[in-house]
């Protein structure tokens, strides 16, 4: 057996033990679609009911979509971003940025959020999806790659490798891809194939299910090669610097190269390097080939809840175990409908031979009439009365409750009875409408996050495919938050025309996962309710971010208005409005801007400093001028002070002098009456009585 031989027949094999240990799944997954999309009737079921002598209804009300719709719609409404953190010194938050827009760049090329979603749809619906991740040339006339991410139609084609333990399938070692091709279309395709002559003479008992009469199964083959490897640290003395720790693998120091008796040695360790690679052929030869970039799985898988029963791998359905209750719902309707139509036809009863003579009586529920005729009939001598109408049955009260049971049994199954929108329930408030949703949501959060956690492996499969891809100098545009697109060039080497920033794919680590927050719009629009409510509470606040406010809103025109109030605020507040035009300057051109701006600074510095002296004159003058008024306010109310006192003092004189002047009589009368007084008596000290 040759080596082409025998890699066939090693894919040959490995297909059928994954076919084998998942066969269940995929019987489950088809009933599943089938019980949706076609009928919840069997052809047993619609045949017995149908039968000439019955031909009772079959009515399929279904209950179950809008609650697959709300969880499959989710992720239509959040989708998951992608956030990229540095993880060692040699990596930075600028790259992370930059690689984060490139992600999100290749992934808005690829339509990954319709594929992605596709995919899910599956997993809530059937239990499984999947997409796979390519590359594809940018354009027919360039060899520059990009990311391309396919939806796989139909999920049952997919055959993995069955010792996969990852909720998304990523740690599979290989994987297919399958296709039965109409034998003119395969011919036409290949038609240097050997297997054109469709014999099949020359094909194995396993290789048998591989050609039918009409078809011949061509496969897509991913698979992993596994090469033992030696990873080296090492110095190299000669490098441009010499201190510097080299991290490589053995065989690619080799292939460059490299005189190990010329470095110095540091940590080594055995290591194993694993490569994809891509295949597509049939059951006897191997059609096309590819090595793949990357080093990661590329087929994802999004799977809905997962069980492992005695090594067994149980994939289920949002739909699985609630089957049963919307096949009751049915036929509970279904028999409603039939009751209903047997009360609109109407029942007579009467004497034989009393309907000969007016043949209305056969059709009367199809053809009705207001007079209806009937034969006089004798039993016994005696006239029997005419004939009596049957009355209706009630309507089926039992068969509406019944109903109403199994569309009950039809949430609960679901997980989805006390949190879906439109539930009639006791809550009034908003809060207590909004905890009962998150309950629904609770109960079937399994679901986002197995898809978010294959979200996750996207980002990380297409973040190894470009560092591969995209390992030379390159200028692509990436995807902004805000969804504005930029040209960035990464891995440019620095010299005269790098004299910026520098953004390098394959220079350190770093972490790919989601950001499952808002997204920008809602982001955007919490973010406009905030600034008004700000606005109004700090209107003087609001004046310096107008622009901001009125941006943030979503109304036609709203980009302009912000444009014209932004551009009055730079004249008013030029300190917190950068020049826009600076940003596509050349480096002369922004030094030449940088000079003019120094000039301009020295010049309102020195009229500053004129302003403080000016200002620092007029306080001196004020101060001055406050001094002399304060001296002639201390001068007038020391002159009505002293003119006060000496006022007091001639008062007091006054009263003194008549003191003694009446005093000076009263001696000199008594002097005259022959008495002798002492003048101490007469004269007695300022303030004591005479």
């Amino acid at each position: 057996m040759g080596a082409q031989d025998s890699f066939i027949q090693e894919a040959v094999d490995r297909y059928k033990a994954g076919s084998d240990a998942n066969v269940h799944n995929v019987e489950n997954s088809l009933s599943d679609q089938k019980f949706l999309y076609i009928s919840s009737w069997t052809d047993k079921m619609k045949k017995n009911r149908r039968r000439r002598d019955r031909n009772r209804p079959c009515l399929e009300i279904n209950k179950q979509f809008k609650y697959l719709k709300r969880i499959s719609n989710e992720v239509r409404l959040n989708k998951p971003g992608v956030k990229i953190s540095p993880e060692d010194d040699k990596s930075d938050k600028k790259t992370a940025d930059k690689i984060k827009g490139l992600i999100k760049q290749s992934l808005k090329n690829s339509k990954f959020d319709m594929v992605a979603a596709q995919a899910f749809e599956n997993a809530v619906e059937s239990s499984f999806g999947f997409y796979r991740v390519l590359t594809k040339f940018v354009s027919d006339d360039s060899f520059d790659q990009d990311i391309d991410i396919q939806y796989i139609v139909n999920p049952n084609s997919v055959v993995l490798d069955p010792s996969y333990e990852s909720p998304t399938a990523s740690d599979c070692e290989w994987g297919f891809i399958t296709h039965d091709m109409p034998k003119d279309e395969f011919k036409q395709e290949f038609p240097d194939a050997e297997m054109n002559d469709f014999s099949g003479n020359n094909l194995g008992d396993s290789k048998k299910s591989w050609m039918g009469k009409d078809f011949i199964r061509v496969v897509e083959y991913y698979y992993m090669k596994k090469i033992h490897d030696e990873l080296i640290e090492y110095t190299d003395p000669k490098a441009e610097d010499p201190d510097e720790e080299i991290i490589a693998f053995k065989s690619d120091m080799v292939k460059d190269g490299i005189d190990f008796d010329s470095i110095i040695t540091g940590n080594t360790r055995p290591t194993v390097r694993k490569t994809w690679h891509w295949a597509k052929l049939n059951a006897i030869e191997v059609l096309e080939e590819e090595d793949l970039p990357g080093t990661l799985f590329p087929i994802i898988g999004v799977f809905g809840r997962r069980k492992v029963i005695n090594n067994k791998l149980y994939l289920l359905s949002l739909i699985r175990k609630s089957k049963d209750s919307q096949r009751m719902y049915n036929y509970w309707r279904s028999s409603e409908a039939e009751k209903l139509n047997q009360a609109n036809k109407t029942e007579y009863i009467g004497a034989k031979g009393q309907f000969k003579s007016d043949p209305g009586w056969k059709d009367g529920n199809r053809n009705p009439t207001q007079t209806k005729e009937y034969d006089p009939i004798a039993i016994g001598g005696v006239l029997v009365p005419a004939p009596q109408i049957v009355p209706p049955p009630d309507a089926p009260i039992g068969y509406i409750a019944a109903a109403q049971s199994s569309e009950i049994d039809i949430k609960d199954t679901m997980g989805m009875s006390d949190g879906v929108v439109g539930d009639q329930g006791q809550e009034i408030s908003g809060i207590a409408i909004d905890n009962r949703v998150a309950q629904g949501e609770i109960t079937t959060y399994d679901f986002i996050d197995n898809f978010n956690m294959s979200v996750k492996q996207t980002y990380v499969v297409v973040f190894d495919i470009i560092r591969k891809i995209m390992d030379v100098e390159r200028s692509t545009r990436i995807l902004g938050d805000d969804g504005v697109e930029e040209m960035v060039t990464f891995n440019a080497e620095p010299g005269e025309d790098n004299e910026g920033d520098l953004f390098h794919l394959n220079v350190g680590r770093y972490d790919v996962d989601i950001d499952v927050g808002p997204d920008f719009a809602t982001k955007r629009k919490d973010a406009a309710e905030a600034m008004q409510a700000t606005a109004q509470a700090l209107p003087e606040a609001a004046a310096l971010g107008a622009d901001l406010i009125i941006r943030g809103q979503d109304f036609n025109g709203s980009e302009e208005w912000a444009d014209r109030s932004q551009a009055k605020l730079r004249q008013t507040n030029p300190e917190i409005f950068p020049d826009p035009e600076s940003e596509n300057l050349s480096e002369a051109e922004k030094d030449q801007l940088l000079v003019q701006s120094k000039g301009q600074v020295d010049i309102l510095s020195q009229e500053n400093e004129q302003l403080k002296e000016f200002i620092k004159n007029q306080e001196i003058q004020r101060e001055i001028a406050d001094e002399k008024n304060q001296a002639m306010l201390a001068g007038k109310k020391l002159d009505n002070e002293t003119k006060l006192e000496l006022q007091d003092r001639q008062d007091e004189k006054d009263v003194l002098t008549q003191v003694i002047d009446s005093r000076g009589e009263l001696g000199e009368e008594l002097i005259k009456a022959g008495k002798s007084v002492s003048i101490d008596k007469l004269v007695k000290p300022r303030g004591e009585p005479a």
